[in-house]
């Protein structure tokens, strides 16, 4: 590994600078038994979303970080995103439930960068900053 002093020349030779692209990516999980797969759009995170991970931290008393963060990050094609906060927690709809707690890791793995679509070119590979994230809006029904 190179050390190097940090200005923005070597940080853009390192890729640190991010676009805003979703990145389709395929995830698989087991729920009852029944095997289930899908394709999700994953979005990066760069400053912005960051500033929105840690306002949506203080903003839900820093108690449910995954939700957040699986709401703010997976998308629909157009950028959308799939699920609110309620959705996953199930406080949404009483009768539907949270989330499978195998599709939680699934969408995690996405997430973190596993099962990128070989169609679709991958957005650069990042470390997780630790920070929480935030709702970027409701979900638009499909």
């Amino acid at each position: 590994m190179a050390t190097e002093t940090l200005s923005v020349e070597s940080l853009d030779r390192q890729g640190a600078f991010v676009a805003d692209k979703l990145t389709r990516r395929k995830i698989e999980w087991v729920q009852n038994g029944q095997d289930y797969d899908g394709y999700v759009y994953v979005r990066p995170m760069t400053y912005y979303t960051a500033v929105e991970n840690i306002q949506a931290a203080a903003a839900n008393g820093d108690t449910e970080a995954v939700a957040v963060r699986i709401a703010s990050t997976i998308c629909k094609k157009d950028g959308s995103p799939v699920f609110t906060v309620a959705d996953i927690l199930g406080t949404a709809n009483k009768d539907r439930g949270p989330l499978d707690g195998n599709l939680v890791l699934a969408l995690l793995g996405a997430i973190a960068g596993g099962g990128d679509d070989p169609k679709t070119p991958a957005s650069r590979t990042t470390k997780s900053s630790g920070v929480k994230s935030s709702s970027r809006g409701s979900a638009a029904k499909q």
